[in-house]
C-alpha cells in the first residue's frame, strides 16, 4: 500500500491526486508527448520507448535479456515484458495531464505508478 494512501501525510483532510517519487520527474518529458500529441495512447507510448530503448541498447550497451539487474527489475527480460512496463508507466503517466489544475500531487519516497510499473519492482 503507498503511504499516499495510509493518510500519513501533514493534513490528512485532502487527498493527492496521485503521488510521485522525486527522480521520476525526468518521466515529464514523457508526458509532454501525450500533451503535444507525439504519444496518442499508452500502447503507442509502449511502441515508441520500446523502439528507442531497444535501438539505445543496440548501439550502447546489451540488448534485453542480459545479466543487469537494475534491467531485468525493472523491465523483465523478455520483449513481451518490456512491453508491458511501458505500457503500465503510460497508463500511469497518462493521469497527469488530465488532471485538474488544483490537484494536489504528493511528492513522496514511496512507490508510485512508475515503480508499480516495474515486472519484479525489487530495487
Amino acid at each position: 500500500m503507498n503511504r499516499c494512501d495510509q493518510k500519513t501525510y501533514e493534513n490528512p483532510d485532502w487527498a493527492p491526486a496521485l503521488s510521485l517519487r522525486p527522480h521520476h520527474f525526468v518521466e515529464f518529458e514523457d508526458v509532454r508527448a501525450f500533451l503535444t500529441g507525439k504519444s496518442t495512447s499508452p500502447d503507442e507510448h509502449a511502441a515508441i520507448k520500446m523502439k528507442e530503448y531497444l535501438e539505445f541498447h543496440a548501439k550502447h550497451i546489451k540488448l534485453l535479456g542480459n545479466d543487469d539487474r537494475y534491467e531485468n527489475d525493472v523491465f523483465g527480460n523478455s520483449r513481451e515484458t518490456l512491453e508491458q512496463y511501458f505500457r503500465d508507466e503510460a497508463s500511469f503517466l497518462t493521469q497527469l495531464p488530465t488532471l485538474p489544475d488544483a490537484s494536489v500531487i504528493l511528492i513522496s519516497l514511496a512507490p508510485d505508478g512508475i515503480c508499480k510499473s516495474c515486472i519484479v519492482g525489487n530495487h
